[in-house]
């Protein structure tokens, strides 16, 4: 009995496996084979088997059967691993026990298709090309300017709709999609599911879908550009010549460490962790309403993060420019938290909360925007009504005619004549403390001599008046809190700590309560012995293979935004690839020299005793000399 059921058994497995050998034969010699071969190998929640799947009677793909509206979304909802539902008894042509039923209230959450009238979906339909089209070009969260349908080379452009004309020609740049070899495009062609193969596989480019993987550039497909993330995983050490999307079916951490990214780096789910990452434009928007968090740290350089529903955004542990410039555009109600520095732009309707580190460089608002937490801004231009701001900008607030804007608690109106423009500023002329504006301080400019020989070598004192029960906090200075005391409204600055800071001009930061933090301009010099050029030493063992490392002292005051612009011997310009540099979370600036290049550097000047290098400095604008010693 046992060998006959043992044989049954065997026999059953035999035909299970059938219909895989049955799917080769019907891909053999389609030209989309390739396509769906790939996306064969996608997970979907927990399953496997892919997107475009075998008839589970014939084992066949039918790669050239015409695909339904309902049969787009189901493809579509494995591709990018979307799980979440919502309700749709708005429509009414739909059966509870349809087939289609998960994928309609998949597809519904996550907005990217809507129904053929208000109450009707038409899941059994056939989807044309400039439907299928239009769906992944706003999956990718592109924002196209409107484009005349005429103007696209096909001899039937003007078949194609308004609507979908933007979305054709992205794709068609970018080589996605082309025409027909008549001339024509047909937009409102069906579709078949090796021409849905192949969009998927050119739009997602290479999917990373397993939990946990660590990709690297080996990692991605040659014959495509774009990356599309839909589990929790890391990327590194790669550049990504598209668009990287991060799919709103990730629920989890993904992690980017040292990777450029040339097109749009999209985040719509997850919560991403960027670590020396590169690029000129982000997107973070959420279809399904979470909010999105992503932090900037090392050597990462955001330009431009556009926030499109609500989304946290950090800087931490920056050698980089982290986040440049943050603009809210679209969605109802786009809502920022941020801990971080950087400018903002608020181009919808939106509110942006600050943390106790935040700085906002310049806030530009070009529609109603509410400012609140306890951040700073150092200065703002108000071009739209309904716009509040928690804290007064350091460096002067401008408010557009005929406007009104709540600026720390008080109301700004723009002025009717001359500039067209009203502005106000926290800073003040020295005056007596009785006779200062409210929450300013005594000065605003002022000179430190390093020379303990000088008159201008003294303790740094301003007088405060506050009001509105307003309290001193901290004195910043380049983003790093300075040793200050204060006593019967007057703080002081010790000059044995204002010496230890590096010749330059910086900016003072008075920090308040209420928010309204005045700023001082203070230049400190140093006209002291000449006989010690130097201002830092280090020494060379003399072996090649010993690169040479120095760090600025503990009263170091640099911020994430400091950066070496150059570093000279005897004229001679160093190359950045000689050598490296961080500013540590202690605002110390850390410096490493390649060795080689020093002991070239040693020998062609017949290896004198010592060697000097002029180090300059952005943000802040200073100059210093490191001095290495020759040990060999």
């Amino acid at each position: 009995m046992k060998r006959i059921l043992a044989g049954t058994m065997s026999a059953c497995l035999l035909l299970a496996a059938a219909p895989a050998a049955q799917a080769a034969n019907d891909l053999e010699g389609n030209w989309a084979k390739t396509y769906i071969e790939y996306l064969g190998k996608i997970p979907y929640n927990g399953e496997t088997g892919g997107v475009i799947r075998p008839n589970s009677a014939t084992g066949n793909y039918d790669p050239d059967k015409q695909v339904t509206r309902a049969e787009f979304m189901r493809y579509i909802n494995r591709a990018f691993n979307f799980t979440e539902k919502a309700p749709v008894t708005q429509y009414t042509d739909l059966s509870a026990n349809g087939w289609y039923m998960d994928s309609v209230q998949i597809a519904a959450k996550h907005g990217y298709i809507s129904g053929t009238s208000a109450t009707e979906m038409s899941p059994n339909a056939p989807i044309t090309r400039e439907q299928v089209i239009s769906v992944l070009g706003r999956l990718f969260k592109k924002d196209l300017d409107a484009v005349d349908p005429e103007s696209l080379r096909f001899s039937d452009n003007k078949q194609i709709g308004k609507w979908s004309a933007a979305y054709i020609k992205d794709a068609v740049d970018a080589g996605i999609v082309r025409g027909y070899t008549d001339g024509s495009f047909k937009p409102a062609a069906t579709v078949t599911r090796a021409e849905i193969a192949s969009l998927l596989y050119h739009y997602m480019g290479t999917s990373l879908n397993t939990e946990g993987t660590v990709y690297n550039s080996s990692s991605l497909k040659e014959d495509t550009k774009n990356v599309t993330i839909s589990a929790p995983c890391t990327l590194q050490n790669t550049t990504v010549e598209g668009d990287l999307y991060i799919t709103e079916g990730v629920s989890g951490t993904i992690t980017l460490t040292n990777v450029v990214v040339r097109g749009d780096l999209i985040q719509s789910g997850g919560s991403l962790v960027c670590n020396g990452v590169s690029s000129a434009n982000m997107v973070i928007d959420s279809s399904v309403g979470r909010l999105m968090q992503a932090t900037a740290s090392g050597n990462s350089e955001i330009r431009r993060a556009e926030v499109r529903s609500s989304a946290s955004l950090f800087e931490k542990d920056l050698t980089g420019q982290g986040f440049v410039d943050v603009t809210l555009a679209g969605g109802d109600t786009p809502s920022l938290t941020f801990d971080g520095t950087a400018s903002v732009t608020a181009a919808q309707k939106s509110t942006v909360s600050t943390t106790t580190n935040a700085v906002i460089d310049a806030l530009t608002a070009n529609a109603p925007v509410t400012v609140g937490g306890y951040g700073a801004i150092r200065s703002a231009v108000i071009n739209a009504p309904d716009c509040s701001l928690a804290m007064m900008p350091q460096n002067g607030c401008v408010v557009k005619t005929g406007l009104t804007a709540t600026v720390a608690g008080k109301e700004i109106s723009g002025t009717q004549a001359g500039s067209g423009q009203a502005s106000t500023t926290p800073s003040a002329p020295t005056a007596p403390v009785s006779a200062l504006p409210p929450n300013s301080v005594s000065l605003t400019e002022a000179t430190f001599d390093r020379n303990p020989d000088s008159d201008a070598y003294e303790d740094l004192e301003v007088s405060l008046f506050a009001v509105d029960d307003a309290v001193f906090r901290r004195v910043v200075l380049g983003g790093v809190e300075v040793d200050a005391s204060f006593s019967r409204s007057t703080i002081r600055i010790d000059a044995e700590d204002l010496a230890e800071i590096y010749p330059g001009v910086y900016t003072l930061t008075y920090v308040m309560s209420s928010g309204v933090n005045p700023t001082l301009q203070i230049t400190i010099v140093d006209t002291g012995d000449p006989e010690d050029p130097y201002d830092y030493e280090s020494d060379w063992t003399g072996n090649k293979r010993d690169d040479v490392e120095f760090r600025t002292d503990k009263n170091s005051r640099y911020s994430s935004k400091t950066s070496i612009s150059s570093i000279k011997y005897n004229g001679n310009n160093v190359s950045s690839k000689e050598f490296e540099w961080k500013v540590t979370s202690a605002g110390r600036l850390e410096v490493t020299i390649d060795g080689e290049e020093v002991s070239k550097w040693f020998d062609d000047l017949n290896n004198p005793d010592h060697l000097d290098f002029d180090i300059k400095l952005n943000d802040p604008s200073e100059t210093f000399v490191l001095r290495i010693w020759n040990e060999s």
